[in-house]
């Protein structure tokens, strides 16, 4: 079963973590970091929500393919890979420390990929 949890709302997007038979992988990631870190991300989440954007560099919020993202916290160097659904929702799937090699972004993006589709047979996207 699938589930959305909201992260942070505002006028421009809505960011949610996707929780996965009762467990939201990229939450406990983000519960797991440093309290800096932490503190990072929740800029960069409120940043999406209100404005659109993750700040003046293009690399902090990075399109991979098709309908999938990376946010990245630079100082734990973790990725947490999420997709976006109509521009106004992006929703957080994983992520761990920064991958070793374009093959470890290939499985991520698959993974992606699936849930993606799966939130859709499923009828967990508005």
């Amino acid at each position: 079963m699938l589930r959305l949890v909201d992260l942070k709302s505002g006028v421009v997007m809505r960011i949610c973590a996707l929780e996965v038979d009762g467990r939201c992988d990229a939450q406990a990631l983000v519960e797991s970091l440093p309290r800096r870190a932490q503190k990072r991300l929740r800029v960069v989440f409120r940043l999406l929500a209100e404005e659109g954007r993750a700040g003046r560099d293009d690399t902090t919020f990075k399109q991979l393919e098709s309908v999938v993202w990376e946010i990245k916290e630079h100082s734990a160097s973790v990725r947490l890979f999420c997709f976006r659904y109509q521009h106004r929702l992006v929703v957080c799937t994983h992520g761990g420390k920064k991958p070793a090699g374009k093959a470890r972004y290939r499985r991520d993006i698959e993974k992606v990929l699936a849930l993606y589709r799966r939130c859709g047979e499923e009828g967990v996207l508005p």
